[in-house]
């Protein structure tokens, strides 16, 4: 669940206490979440998101078509 978000930056995912732990693609039950929280930054630029990721700061880099011009 959207736990709160700054604009152009950071975008937090809780997970939401309200689950009732069942699976939405074949409905196993006593399901657990292996993220607890879920930190998606917003990084404008090519070098910056390269950077960051090798330092170990991101997990994951997704960059765009405009990012790579």
């Amino acid at each position: 669940m959207l736990d709160y978000y700054i604009l152009d930056m950071l975008t937090v995912l809780r997970k939401s206490p309200y689950w009732n732990g069942i699976g939405k693609i074949d409905g196993r039950t006593d399901m657990e979440p292996f993220v607890e929280t879920l930190n998606l930054r917003e990084i404008g630029d090519y070098s910056s998101n390269i950077a960051e990721f090798k330092a170990g700061k991101l997990d994951i880099v997704s960059l765009t078509a405009k990012q790579l011009k």
